[in-house]
């Protein structure tokens, strides 16, 4: 019976198996498994209602950190008589920034698209030494914009009335002292109608000066009390007056295309837009693309060497984030790192096509319209009024620029753009937004009352934002218990039945040998 069992026809059936038995654990190892993998990571990141990930999508589950530092100019009445701005970087004023999307509506099935808006909302930190209602002397933001969207006639005019439009709340002086909640969200008020003994001259300037600020996103006109209120940051938040800059977007679900998940497919209805782009430009068409995700939604099963492009509302444009390395660590999890580079702000000198963000419609020091020089961008199409915006401290910027003022110290580790992604999920890990704001200071030779003849002119920054988040240990135990512990075990498995197999073809092939010997010894 045991020859019977070893003769070689069986001999030769147990090997056949165990090689097709083997053939059929590496095409479940390497391949159904995988696929069983990836389907369920698709399952689990489609924007599916009442799951884990519409949950998260509804109202991102923890606090973003939304941090600004201001350019304190400590000698203000010396550059008023020449001398270079000193500058120096105050500490950071903390806030925790809730982010949630309301007005949810499924457009189309086909489509795989969901429409919505976001909701944006601060709470300050008070656990450091700094506080809202400490005073600040920075660039007069609202005053320099002044100087570049009026002309001689109304600049004089406004000179004349400014007792009655600008004094009261401090803003006819070059400097600006005040307090930091006033300047980023309760606001500062100017502009009264009533405003005592101004005048029909005055009244038509400061009607006047309404038109010219209309279009300035921090400034908005309060109805109840004719007037009107610069704060830089309120426009993202519900008590701003105009509609929302951050505006309406239609996504994909990734139900269909997991690969295509967050990518915006409509923002206010429109497939571009148009804020910047010139008629001389060469290619609009770089300004005009609406592309990428909203920030805070990417798809999973990333590849390496590709980059990401996000739309960013409160820039107006479209940002492509370079993918910088594919083996970055994150708290023990192979992350893919995502920088902006080199090339964010430069509009002219080194990427030709990415001309259209040169507006020419900020005047430089100089006086004349200025595209300026790499590292600087002309926020005036987007915010419309005239601020240009960089990384901090000039970080990449022209050298001109950082040795125009003093205190600035560019840091890449501490002023740069990035953005580290798990790339199986898709899961963001670890990100920074930093932006910086500035002004330019310049003389007006019909106001030398308030710009005097030797009064020091150069690109002044006022403030930066650090922007982001550091995804928060329970998430990345739910990540380690939902995908990394599914693939470990799936790794087990696979090895495990590579094993068997393997010595399951190992004892065949022995015994076939074993018998093969003794058949030739006799």
């Amino acid at each position: 019976m045991f020859r019977n069992c070893c003769s070689p026809r069986l001999v030769f059936l147990y090997n056949l198996l165990a090689v097709l038995l083997l053939i059929a654990s590496l095409v479940l190892a390497f391949w159904g498994l995988p696929q069983i993998i990836s389907k369920q990571i698709h399952k689990q990141t489609e924007l599916t209602e009442n799951t884990d990930q519409w949950d998260r999508f509804k109202e991102l589950p923890f606090p973003m950190e939304f941090n600004i530092r201001f350019f304190l100019v400590t000698n203000p009445a010396d550059v008023l008589n020449g001398s270079m701005p000193i500058l120096k970087e105050s500490e950071p004023y903390k806030y925790k920034s809730t982010i949630k999307r309301t007005d949810i509506r499924f457009d189309d099935i086909e489509e795989d698209s969901v429409t919505y808006r976001r909701s944006f909302s601060f709470e300050f930190d008070g656990s450091g030494t700094t506080r809202e209602d400490d005073s600040i002397t920075v660039i007069n933001p609202l005053l320099m914009a002044s100087f570049q969207l009026t002309n001689d006639i109304q600049r004089l005019a406004m000179a004349g009335c400014r007792k009655y439009i600008l004094e009261p709340a401090g803003l006819d002086q070059v400097f600006l002292t005040t307090t930091v909640r006033k300047l980023l969200f309760d606001g500062i008020y100017f502009g009264f109608q009533n405003a005592t003994g101004k005048g029909v001259a005055c009244e038509m300037v400061r009607k006047e000066l309404g038109k010219i600020v209309a279009n300035v996103r921090v400034v908005e006109h309060l109805n109840d009390t004719d007037c009107y209120r610069l704060a830089i940051f309120n426009y993202k938040t519900d008590n701003f007056l105009k509609n929302s800059p951050d505006g309406i977007y239609t996504i994909n679900r990734g139900r269909n295309n997991a690969t295509a998940l967050g990518s915006i497919m409509r923002w206010n209805g429109a497939t571009t837009s148009t804020t910047y782009g010139t008629s001389t430009s060469i290619n609009n068409l770089t300004c005009h693309s609406i592309k990428g995700t909203d920030s805070t939604i990417y798809s999973p099963e990333l590849k390496a060497g590709e980059n990401l492009m996000i739309f960013n509302t409160d820039l107006c444009r479209t940002i492509q984030l370079v993918q910088v390395s594919s083996n970055e660590v994150f708290n023990g999890i192979n992350a893919f790192r995502y920088s902006t580079g080199y090339t964010l702000f430069r509009p002219e000198t080194i990427l030709k096509e990415n001309d259209c963000y040169c507006s020419h419609g900020t005047k430089g020091a100089d006086g004349k319209p200025s595209c300026f020089l790499d590292g600087l961008l002309d926020f005036r199409p987007c915010l419309g009024a005239p601020v240009l915006i960089s990384q901090p401290h000039f970080l990449h910027a022209d050298v001109k620029y950082i040795r125009a003022v003093s205190g600035l110290s560019p840091d890449e580790d501490k002023h740069d753009i990035y953005l580290l992604l798990e790339p199986n999920t898709g899961t963001p890990l670890e990100g920074r937004k930093r932006v910086q704001m500035n002004s330019v200071l310049r003389r007006q030779p019909l106001l030398s009352m308030i710009t005097p003849p030797n009064m020091y002119e150069a690109v002044v920054p006022l403030l930066w934002l650090d922007e982001g988040f550091t995804l928060p240990q329970k998430y990345l135990d739910d990540l380690n218990a939902k995908y990394f512990k599914t693939v470990r075990i799936a790794t087990g498995f696979k090895f495990g039945f590579i094993a068997v197999a393997l010595a399951l073809l190992v004892g065949c092939l022995f015994v076939a040998c074993r018998k093969m010997y003794f058949r030739n010894a006799k």
